[in-house]
């Protein structure tokens, strides 16, 4: 029989984010890193751009921890690098030291939206505007998928070897040959997060605000 899963609220924080497009939860320095988008154009290069910390407690600890970014929207964690999905680049960020210490300019991107980065450190990142999804090692891009299989990817995953992405009301499983297997379909409101929860079971959110498991 299917499990039937609930979603409760345990804490909310107080309204002082600035249009979070993401969050990113550090188990390891027990902090929750949130990427603020601020301005009126999500897609604005406006310099408005921040990214803050929140206990896991729900309380605020810093709204704007490193500022300097546009319109900051995944991230993904490798050891004390931070990286973030910002327009046309990835924002690296050192969390010991609470400043950004490279920006990684993507080549033909247009607007990167979310990130993973696997055991190794290799970071995988979706253009949304673009129809990419690009994987980047050191100095090193490929593009991994691009409009001939995408329409308009955003949340990416690289859990357990395997890379899942949601384009356009689905969720997709990469296989070797970088052909696209289809995991769900009809999931309304803009697929925006994927986050793995147990063995072979996600969850996956989206902007209007539903959640699916």
């Amino acid at each position: 029989s299917q499990a039937q899963h609930h979603m409760v609220k345990l804490w909310e924080t107080e309204s002082t984010r600035k249009v979070p497009g993401s969050v990113l939860f550090d188990g390891k320095n027990k902090v929750l890193y949130v990427a603020n988008i601020d301005g009126k154009d999500p897609w604005g290069k406006d310099g408005k751009g921040s990214v803050g910390k929140v206990g896991l407690d729900g309380k605020i600890i810093a709204v704007d921890w490193v500022t300097g970014l546009n319109a900051p929207k995944g991230m993904g964690l490798f050891k004390n690098k931070l990286y973030v999905a910002d327009l046309t680049e990835l924002v690296v960020i050192d969390i010991i030291r609470g400043m950004i210490i490279e920006r990684i300019a993507v080549k033909d991107a247009v607007g990167l939206n979310d990130v993973s980065v696997d055991q190794n450190g290799v970071v995988y990142v979706s253009d949304s505007r673009g129809r990419k999804v690009y994987e980047i090692e050191n100095n090193n891009q490929v593009v991994l998928l691009d409009s001939n299989k995408l329409k308009g990817p955003n949340g990416v995953l690289k859990h357990e070897g395997i890379l899942y992405v949601l384009d356009a009301g689905a969720m997709y499983r990469m296989e070797k040959d970088k052909s696209l297997t289809k995991i769900a379909e009809g999931m309304e409101g803009g697929t925006d997060g994927i986050e793995n929860v147990a063995a072979n079971e996600f969850v996956v959110s989206t902007w209007g605000g539903v959640v699916y498991y």
